[in-house]
């Protein structure tokens, strides 16, 4: 976040809108992350409204969809709906196959949530196939895991255990720990209502193995998230503690200044004034002395005569 904003602000300072849109919904992601949809939402929109006004129709893309993410958790569906076909009609326009599958499974997510798995599947095969065309391997995996859940859903037990295979194999090539626990979860419940308990069994294990190395993972960077936390937060102490002294020499200083700049214009006013009283006193001895000399002298004159 500190980051971010560091970046927001220069990006603001060279005038890059481009950037201050990214920035601005890179700090709302991470409200977003943190559940603090309010916060998230309104970066999203800042970020757009500046998307809008440079016509960047990919970034326009990007943050319609998550818009409608966070109204989607909000639990304001048509809403959710309405950006994600929104983001969906101008990734179309620009050709972003990418985004095409994004928002078709965004939108495939809404209708298996809302319980309309006809259309929840349909929006699902289209994604899909984008994602072989393109070969996102990732996305691949985690939609197959979703027509295999959706399938299962209305009760196709054998197709569904095909799409789930097939997931487990993209899941297997990729080797993440999670894509393989979400696969082998799915055909631990299919193997179940097939009654092959063997490989249910077999599944449940590596689901077990997974979930212990992802949990590894997490103990990991939790460790390192600590570490990261203890660092800044004595970073952050020391550079208050090296403001607060600057701070400090700063006001003396500027007390310091402020005492002789008072002492210096009293010293100038008094010298003003003595000056001034200086030359009236002097005025009043030449006026005192040319009216004595004036007598003198006419008095001279009168003697002489």
């Amino acid at each position: 976040m500190d980051y971010y904003h560091k970046s927001l602000k220069i990006s603001e300072d060279v005038g890059d809108k481009k950037a201050i849109a990214s920035s601005l919904s890179n700090i709302g992601s991470i409200y977003g992350d943190q559940g603090d949809n309010t916060e998230a939402l309104g970066y999203y929109h800042k970020s757009l409204k500046i998307e809008e006004e440079i016509v960047d129709k990919e970034g326009m893309a990007i943050s319609l969809n998550n818009i409608a993410s966070i109204y989607r958790r909000q639990g304001d569906i048509p809403k959710a709906l309405d950006y994600n076909y929104k983001s969906l009609k101008i990734v179309e326009e620009i050709g972003d196959k990418q985004g095409i599958a994004t928002s078709l499974n965004n939108i495939g997510y809404i209708y298996f949530g809302q319980g309309d798995f006809q259309k929840g599947l349909e929006y699902y095969h289209k994604s899909l196939k984008i994602k072989e065309e393109i070969g996102d391997k990732e996305g691949e995996a985690l939609l197959l895991n979703n027509i295999a859940n959706l399938t299962l859903k209305i009760g196709q037990v054998k197709k569904a255990q095909v799409f789930a295979t097939k997931g487990m194999q993209v899941a297997k090539e990729l080797g993440f720990p999670e894509n393989i626990l979400n696969s082998a979860n799915l055909l631990k419940i299919i193997f179940q209502k097939q009654n092959k308990y063997k490989e249910a069994f077999e599944m449940f294990e590596l689901e077990v193995k997974m979930r212990d190395s992802i949990k590894n993972e997490e103990t990991q960077k939790a460790s390192v998230k600590k570490q990261m936390q203890y660092q800044y937060e004595t970073q952050a102490r020391e550079l208050k503690n090296e403001q607060d002294k600057k701070d400090l020499l700063a006001k003396q200083n500027y007390s310091k200044e402020k005492r002789t700049k008072l002492l210096y214009n009293w010293f100038c006013i008094s010298n003003c004034i003595g000056r001034f009283i200086f030359r009236g006193h002097r005025q009043k001895q030449k006026q005192i002395f040319l009216s004595l000399n004036r007598n003198m002298k006419w008095k001279r004159v009168g003697r002489k005569f």
